[in-house]
């Protein structure tokens, strides 16, 4: 923290917020709706569908079955492997039901949280966005957000496993509290937990969905609607060294389709990563790690200007702005974000982009490959965090002493409070920052 407020008393050059014409790979402005509590849900929470999804029609008619059911289990878990599709899938069952007007859909995301007041406050937030945007919810419980939910409701906790592991802050007894609160203050609700982690409540029954791999049509079909054209041949020896895996899938279609290049190419380079096997049945490298293969094989074909980029981008552990990106990246203006490192990073299949709400995001195994290969860079690491802190540290003060709003006031301030090394930092140094009321504000946001 000490090289913050140093920071502080000698800033560097920040990107400007100049806004710039919208493009593939550049977030718009949110769509309104006519149906007034169908936007506010979609709005304030479910990240946009992405069109390349796909293949996965048997386990979403399980879940739907399930989450409209009155006589199913409360609660339902979607387990799997990173880079599977868990995240996809929920958002696209969010959707469905949403325009079905079948129930009210809160999508609640955990990426990056690891306390169980940052996981609460997390979904507070995104229920009182959903229920109303009046000041009296402010200082609602949680128990009573949920009681004020006007009808059934399905509410989607993705990427659970942070709080769920082993080595988090909170233990799985809080996190049962967070679930008894909310399916027994309203029995019109129904919890949709996505996970890599198995969730094993002592006194809940649950029912889990395990999610594999892509049939090898399905998989073959993504790929070609990501790249073009290829033979049935190419295609399906491509798919099975990517394991079947989503990303896998998208990160190999994002080399053929940006670089030009033959896919017979692609496959002799995979050869030399040590990815070739032709017998899925018994892998020679695992999922997690394939994935890793194929995604260090990626960021090496990037130019030194992408990679840092990519390196920039990772330290986020939630959805971003341009701007935010601009500022953390050292971009002389949004435009060059927007045009030229955001949109080739998304062309790459690299960086996740939402148009509905305007932000950019990462995948987290993206991201936390981004965070370990920056680590073999030290200098670059240590300017990329040095602008991460400048720019959120000044962006939180900034909202503090124009508003007083809560931690709705920008999404952004959850980049700042769940990047790691905050944590080990002394809360107390902020005070050269901040003055005792904007101190206040950040220990009832549970930040500090």
């Amino acid at each position: 923290m000490k090289m913050i407020v140093e920071m502080m008393k000698s800033p560097t050059s920040s990107a400007s917020s100049n806004s710039t014409s919208p493009n593939t790979a550049t977030p718009s402005s949110k769509s309104q709706d006519t149906d007034q509590t169908s936007r506010v849900f979609d709005e304030s929470s479910i990240p946009a569908l992405s069109p390349s999804f796909r293949g996965r029609d048997d386990i979403i008619q399980s879940l739907l079955q399930q989450l409209t059911s009155l006589t199913s289990n409360p609660v339902s878990t979607l387990l799997g492997p990173p880079g599977f599709g868990k995240t996809s899938i929920a958002v696209a069952i969010s959707h469905h039901l949403l325009k079905q007007k079948q129930c009210l859909v809160c999508f609640v995301s955990f990426r990056g949280v690891h306390g169980i007041e940052q996981a609460i406050n997390r979904v507070k937030i995104a229920l009182k966005k959903s229920i109303c945007r009046e000041k009296q919810h402010d200082q609602m419980t949680l128990r009573q957000l949920v009681q004020s939910l006007p009808r059934p409701t399905l509410i989607v906790l993705d990427n659970a496993e942070d709080i769920l592991s082993p080595d988090s802050k909170s233990q799985d007894s809080s996190f049962d509290s967070i679930v008894k609160d909310i399916i027994t203050s309203n029995k019109a609700i129904k919890l949709l937990i996505t996970s890599r982690v198995r969730y094993q409540p002592l006194d809940l029954t649950v029912t889990d969905n395990e999610v594999g791999g892509l049939h090898e049509e399905s998989a073959r079909s993504l790929l070609i609607q990501l790249c073009g054209k290829m033979s049935k041949a190419n295609a399906t020896q491509i798919v099975r060294l990517c394991g079947f895996v989503p990303l896998a899938v998208c990160i190999a279609a994002g080399i053929i389709r940006y670089e030009r290049i033959n896919p017979t190419t692609l496959i002799q380079a995979f050869r030399r990563d040590g990815l070739v096997t032709m017998e899925t049945s018994s892998p020679r490298l695992p999922p997690e790690q394939r994935i890793m293969t194929l995604i260090k094989t990626a960021i090496q074909r990037l130019s030194p200007k992408l990679q840092e980029a990519f390196l920039a981008f990772s330290l986020f552990t939630s959805p971003f702005t341009a701007e935010d990106g601009a500022a953390v990246v050292g971009a002389q203006n949004v435009f060059q974000v927007q045009r030229e490192l955001a949109s080739q990073l998304h062309a790459r299949c690299l960086l996740e982009v939402d148009p509905v709400h305007g932000r950019f995001s990462m995948q987290p195994l993206l991201s936390q490959f981004g965070r370990e290969y920056s680590n073999s860079s030290p200098k670059v690491r240590n300017s990329l965090q040095a602008r991460f802190s400048w720019h959120f540290l000044h962006l939180l003060s900034d909202n503090l002493k124009q508003s007083h709003n809560g931690p709705e006031a920008h999404l952004s301030f959850v980049n700042f409070t769940n990047f790691e090394w905050f944590h080990l930092c002394d809360a107390f140094r902020l005070s050269e920052c901040l003055d005792s009321s904007q101190l206040r504000n950040l220990r009832s946001m549970s930040i500090i």
